[in-house]
């Protein structure tokens, strides 16, 4: 499995085909199964959230970080995704460091990538937040 199908939304239907489900599955399918019992579609859910808590427990470890945002098209599962995700997080991750941390999913869902580019453009030239370009 590439990299890019780890934790994508390309990640949950590749988890869910290999667990013996339908291969053209979309994520928000496989998590509707999930909900529904589908025994495949659990363990395809757990294995790529704990995945993603593998990727945001190294970051913890390195950087102390106090929140992870979790954004982009597959944020819309909801608290299913976060409640996952956060399952694994204290396993993957150094017990001084969680009383601090906070996992969190984006608002702005699959928008969250293009509008904190776009702030940190803003910030990068100097545009205060609120103001428009001239």
């Amino acid at each position: 499995m590439g990299c890019d199908v780890v934790a994508a939304a390309a990640g949950f239907a590749s988890a869910y085909a290999q667990a013996g489900g339908p291969a053209d599955s979309t994520p928000m399918a496989i998590f509707a199964a999930c909900a529904a019992g589908d025994p495949r579609a659990r363990l395809a859910v757990d294995q790529v959230c704990r995945r993603i808590a593998q990727a945001i427990g190294i970051i913890i470890n390195l950087l102390n970080i106090e929140a992870c945002v979790i954004g982009g098209g597959i944020s819309a599962a909801g608290q299913v995704l976060r409640d996952g995700i956060g399952r694994h997080v204290p396993g993957l991750t150094w017990q001084p460091l969680l009383p601090a941390f906070r996992l969190l999913l984006a608002s702005t869902g699959n928008d969250a990538g293009w509008l904190g580019a776009a702030a940190a453009a803003r910030t990068q030239i100097g545009m205060q937040p609120g103001s428009r370009a001239p």
